[in-house]
């Protein structure tokens, strides 16, 4: 089993057990996703967005170490990670926000 699969089983079992212990607040458990992603994989940043569709404007549900500017929902566009995470319906891990021009400058910190 590789490494990656390995803490990527870890994160899945932590997650489940958590969810499985109930009642939790959904907004507590998206940021928990978040977290226990990000220090599985050693990330130094995490965004969830809620997407929506008809208007390809995005907004964030869960930042950590990302400035995110207060409620605004902002066009698809200015993020080619998640553009491309669409168009390949799935996931998209990026290494280096600032060399792929990924986050805009004014919300990566």
């Amino acid at each position: 089993m590789s490494d990656r699969l390995a803490r990527e089983l870890r994160v899945f079992h932590e997650l489940a057990r958590v969810v499985a212990a109930g009642p939790y607040d959904v907004d507590e458990i998206l940021d928990r996703i978040c977290s226990e992603v990000r220090r599985a994989f050693e990330f130094d940043r995490a965004l969830l967005v809620r997407l929506d569709a008809d208007n390809e404007t995005v907004h964030a549900v869960v930042q950590q170490n990302v400035d995110w500017p207060g409620d605004e929902w902002l066009p698809v566009d200015m993020f080619p990670f998640l553009r491309r995470a669409l168009a390949e319906k799935r996931t998209v891990y990026v290494e280096d926000a600032a060399a792929e021009e990924a986050v805009p400058d004014s919300i990566a910190e």
